[in-house]
């Protein structure tokens, strides 16, 4: 005799239809969980581009306080380039002169 909820179904049927229905449940799992993740860290990101925005801004509102502070730095700046460009250009002519000498 077969048992009233089943339905008319075997057990083997019944089997796969819980094996079916615990795959799909797992799919749909995998895909929430995989949501949430994205969406936890677009929102992580999106919060540190504000603050680096807001450090960028305030950096910039206090060095414009101050001009002679910012002209200082552009100069460091200009200068720390200018030496880095001559000492390559020495060390290339020495690299030069050391494969003439040879």
């Amino acid at each position: 005799m077969i048992a009233r909820g089943c339905a008319g179904r075997t057990t083997t049927g019944t089997r796969r239809l819980r094996r079916r229905a615990a795959y799909y449940r797992a799919v749909a799992d995998a895909r929430m969980n995989t949501r949430t993740v994205i969406s936890h860290t677009s929102a992580t990101l999106a919060r540190d581009r504000l603050s680096l925005l807001s450090d960028t801004r305030s950096l910039g509102r206090r060095l414009a306080r101050s001009r002679t502070k910012l002209f200082v730095v552009v100069v460091a700046v200009v200068d720390s380039v200018a030496d880095a460009i001559t000492g390559l250009h020495y060390s290339q002519k020495n690299k030069w002169k050391t494969a003439r000498a040879k």
